[in-house]
């Protein structure tokens, strides 16, 4: 009698002892996390693809099929130069999400790949720039914002700190038809210009105006065409909106986008503005072809008024770079 009761309490600790380890085997497994950054989840189409979704200007496309877009945070609300919105881009092009909430950037920061399920979301135009967002809106145009609840639903974030470079563009790169520059230009996505600098006016001034947006003008070198010119859009409520305007020359870097024909740059904050060379002098707002930040060649007239000067085909202009002035006294017949 005694000797069955050992036998079954010696078979009962060896099953007790083994469901022990099974057990401890299995919570192991269970409590594993997966890897960090790896959402299980895949894009099925490009940024640029689902831009071309939407084919007649200013529509509203409400999007039903299962479509996933893949793409890396390249600006947030963190400055507060965005509000309720954040832009995003992958190798093809950018794209604006318009998203309820503040402090976005503590969940969708710069660096953060995201993944979206984009079926039931809208696709519209503002301003000529295209948004992804929670619905039609039909008294200002474009999309509504997505809810909170619904961000969560349809926006997979993925890992952070991923890699981000500006694409290198000169203005002849942003420089495209109304409907073409949506889908095949820079439109939301990160670049930089080389060899910029801002109108000597807007020098004295803030990125921004008090209760007002800033729209500084910038330009290439030391021509006064337009056809270089980028006005830099700044809101009045960024952190950097009554910090000074830098006088010197260089590169600008900022998220691209256009409202009408106006094109614009917005920068995350005062880092995408390096100006370490000297301004140019030599032209008007800056821009165009040379720069260099030398000065034009002046030569000294002696004798009598009037004088004259001929240049080959001449109609009723000055050729490019040529300026005739006074350095003492002028009359009304100086130009």
């Amino acid at each position: 009698m005694n000797r069955i009761s050992f036998k079954n309490l010696m078979a009962a600790a060896y099953v007790l002892l083994l469901g022990t380890v099974v057990l401890a085997s299995c919570k192991r497994t269970y409590d594993d996390p997966p890897p960090t950054g790896v959402p299980g989840i895949v894009a099925n189409i490009s940024i640029r693809d689902l831009k071309a979704m939407d084919t007649a200007p200013y529509s509203v496309v409400h999007i039903t099929q299962d479509l996933v877009i893949s793409g890396i945070v390249n600006m947030d609300d963190k400055s507060g130069n965005f509000y309720q919105q954040i832009s995003m881009q992958d190798s093809t092009g950018g794209i604006i999400l318009r998203l309820a909430g503040s402090n976005l950037n503590t969940s969708y920061p710069v660096g953060r790949q995201l993944f979206v399920k984009v079926k039931d979301l809208y696709l519209g135009e503002y301003g000529g720039m295209l948004q992804l967002g929670g619905g039609a809106d039909s008294i200002d145009g474009g999309v509504t914002l997505l809810s909170p609840v619904l961000q969560d639903r349809h926006i997979i974030k993925g890992a952070l700190n991923q890699p981000l470079s500006p694409k290198v563009v000169t203005a002849a790169d942003l420089a495209t038809t109304e409907r073409d520059r949506n889908r095949f230009s820079y439109a939301n996505m990160l670049i930089q210009l080389s060899d910029y600098q801002f109108a000597a006016a807007d020098t004295l001034k803030g990125y921004a105006d008090v209760g007002a947006a800033g729209n500084r003008i910038a330009n290439q070198g030391c021509a006064t065409s337009t056809n270089t010119r980028i006005t830099v859009r700044t809101s009045d409520f960024s952190n950097f909106a009554t910090s000074r305007i830098p006088s010197g020359r260089g590169t600008l870097t900022g998220i691209y986008s256009f409202f009408g024909s106006t094109k614009q740059l917005s920068l995350r904050d005062t880092n995408d503005v390096q100006f370490i060379n000297p301004r140019c002098t030599s032209g008007g707002t800056g821009g165009g072809t040379g720069g260099g930040g030398t000065s034009a060649p002046t030569f000294t007239l002696t004798g009598s008024s009037p004088y004259s000067f001929t240049f080959t085909g001449l109609t009723n202009t000055l050729p490019d770079g040529v300026r005739v002035g006074m350095t003492s006294t002028a009359t009304t017949n100086d130009t």
